[in-house]
Order: structure tokens, then sequence, then C-alpha cells
């Protein structure tokens, strides 16, 4: 991985569309291991707290700098309740460091697999924030993780972000979130 931000690395290469690729195939065995304790083991109560525990938004691990202008890459995440069959979260996750999609939802993939969760990546994009505006631009649109037809946004609450969020796709403005 190189320093250089995400507004100036690259869109996609062969490698990234074939990391893009190997995530989707590890989400479609994800969650999947057997636990022979049964219901109410020491493994489910793992999974349990670890998905209440997840933050739905998180940039930079959670240090993400809000006093800085930052471009960045970002993935928008479906994580299944271990608790509850048909329910799920959605988990918006990006990093201002990452090159690619896929760079951005390594680290928390590793902890939904390390904690048994079964998780999709959704799509990907970038987002663009303004410190002095207090201002997040959302765009959606990804080579390693494009957006299924009819799915194209999250809903990112301003408490979520700290500040406005306005959604773009294909440049065209789908929705303004006002902060309070």
């Amino acid at each position: 991985m190189s320093s250089r931000r995400a507004t100036e690395g690259p869109t996609t290469n062969a490698s990234d569309q074939a990391a893009a690729a190997a995530m989707r195939e590890r989400a479609a065995v994800s969650g999947k291991a057997t636990n022979a304790e049964g219901e109410g083991s020491l493994l489910d109560k793992v999974a349990s707290e670890a998905y209440r525990a997840l933050p739905g938004v998180e940039f930079d691990g959670g240090a993400f700098d809000w006093n800085s202008d930052n471009t960045f890459k970002y993935v928008l995440m479906e994580v299944d309740d271990p608790d509850d069959d048909g329910k799920c979260r959605h988990l918006v996750r990006g990093l201002t460091w990452a090159e690619y999609h896929q760079e951005s939802a390594a680290p928390t993939i590793e902890e939904l697999e390390a904690a048994g969760l079964r998780w999709r990546i959704l799509g990907g994009g970038r987002m663009k924030y303004s410190a002095e505006k207090k201002s997040l631009h959302i765009y959606g649109y990804s080579y390693g993780f494009p957006w299924p037809n009819g799915v194209y946004k999250h809903d990112m609450r301003v408490t979520d972000s700290r500040d406005a969020v306005v959604w773009k796709n294909n440049s065209i403005n789908r929705r303004r979130v006002e902060s309070d």
C-alpha cells in the first residue's frame, strides 16, 4: 500500500478487480462456521456482542480528522444479525489512505470474520469532506463493488457523519440532508 491519497490513486486495475472478486467470494461463505456447541454457546455470545458493538459509520478506524478536507473511497456493507434471521445492519467504511475500495473494506472484514459474522459488500464510491463547509458529498460509483440495480445509497444520518450529507450518483444530486 502506498501513502498516496485516494484522489491521486488509480481508479482500478486487474489486481484490484481480482481482490474485489475474492472479497465477494469470501462474503458468500462468511459466517458459515458450524457451532458444535449449539445455540447459546460462547461463540454465539461473541458474535452477538460484536454485532451490537459495530459502529454504523466509521472513517479511518474512528480516527478521521474532521478538521481537514479529505476525499476517500468507501464501501457500504451489510452484516446479518446473528440472533435474528432476516435482520441486518448497514456499515459505511472509508479509509483516507486507501487507493481501492477493497482496501477500505479489508480491516472491517477481518473483524467481522473473527467474530463469525456473515457480511456482504453492497457497493462503494468516494466521499469528499469539506471541513470548512461541514459537508460530506457521497459519490456512489465503484468498479470493484458496483451498485446492484435499485441500490445506490445508504441512509447516512447527520448524527453519523456530524455534518450535511449530499448523495451523488453519476454527478446527479440524489438527496440532501441538512444538518440540524
